[in-house]
């Protein structure tokens, strides 16, 4: 989790570049790991969304799954009170393709 955050934190000062290395590296292992990291940050929609982003933005093929089990039905995501949940999922709902339902509801709840 502080790693994401890290990253995003760096990404957003402008700073990334003179750590590409160690963020692709971080990433690699991320993504390598992620079936373990999503079990322990099941209901952290941030932290879902944060890692989905990151790992898109980086080229990585992050699965759009991840946002099913913060649905409340079909049809609609649960209601979310913290602004910086709504945030996250709004900034990886922009990282969809064609086809990905799911991101496109999300970005229409946010």
């Amino acid at each position: 989790r502080e790693q994401l955050k890290l990253i995003d934190a760096m990404q957003r000062l402008g700073i990334a570049y003179h750590f590409e290395g160690e963020i692709e590296q971080t990433l690699n292992q991320i993504f390598n790991n992620r079936h373990l990291q999503e079990a322990d940050d099941d209901n952290l929609l941030l932290i879902s969304a944060l890692r989905f982003r990151l790992l898109r933005e980086h080229g990585y093929n992050a699965s759009s799954d991840v946002f099913n089990k913060f649905k409340a039905s079909q049809s609609s995501f649960k209601e979310v009170e913290a602004v910086h949940d709504l945030l996250g999922l709004y900034e990886a709902a922009y990282l969809g393709v064609h086809g990905e339902d799911i991101l496109d509801e999300a970005l229409y709840f946010t």
